[in-house]
């Protein structure tokens, strides 16, 4: 039995993957996010059982991983956030999360075939 592979479609470069990526969590953070804005407040701290104690603390995890995938990717220095004692708003913590999202998109489109196959070095905080 013989497979068939499409041929038509372009090659994905390195850059292009990661601005589709880079794209797509855009989009689903806004998606997420605008969601859950139209839920009440108070939803946002109730206990939950999961891996996060409720989803305020999922969004501050997600949006602390994101800054630190950011400056690896950009090769800048990682300042963590503090996610124990942040005491910023809901909004702030959306906000936060969707501008680190727009600079992710912002750095990939600035990526050349070329500067996308170097070598990325990183130190795992966890």
């Amino acid at each position: 039995m013989q497979t068939a592979y499409a041929t038509s479609a372009p090659a994905l470069t390195v850059s292009a993957m990661l601005q589709d990526f880079a794209s797509y969590n855009l989009w689903a953070n806004t998606t997420l996010t605008n969601w859950l804005r139209s839920k009440p407040d108070d939803n946002m701290t109730i206990t939950v059982p999961s891996s996060f104690s409720s989803i305020r603390a999922t969004l501050l995890h997600i949006w602390a991983t994101e800054l630190y995938w950011l400056s690896m990717i950009c090769q800048q220095e990682y300042t963590p956030l503090d996610t124990d004692h942040y005491e910023g708003s809901f909004d702030s913590i959306i906000d936060g999360l969707l501008e680190t999202s727009e600079r992710l998109v912002a750095f990939t489109d600035t990526l050349e075939d070329d500067v996308a196959t170097g070598e990325l070095y990183y130190d795992s905080p966890g």
